[in-house]
């Protein structure tokens, strides 16, 4: 499996998230944002790299992720300096 480095402009995510009126995104505006796929969102959101909250208790609900949270992780990954190949 050949994974692809994610290495993301801070600042355009910031500037896509200030886009966001509300506080929260779905699982699809944060794939949009990261340019992945949402699966890749909820397999983050499930190994609990990406903090989240499900909409029902449930988890057949549907997920959020507040904006500060997609910032925080964006910069933790860009730190880490992983190289996925």
């Amino acid at each position: 499996m050949v994974y692809r480095e994610l290495e993301w402009e801070e600042k355009s995510i910031k500037e896509e998230l200030a886009k966001i009126p509300h506080g929260f995104l779905s699982v699809s505006q944060a794939a949009e944002i990261l340019q992945v796929n949402p699966l890749t969102v909820k397999r983050w959101i499930w190994r609990v790299e990406l903090p989240a909250w499900n909409t029902r208790t449930d988890g057949k609900g549907h997920w959020r992720i507040a904006k500060q949270s997609i910032a925080e992780f964006v910069q933790k990954r860009n730190s880490m300096n992983i190289d996925f190949y």
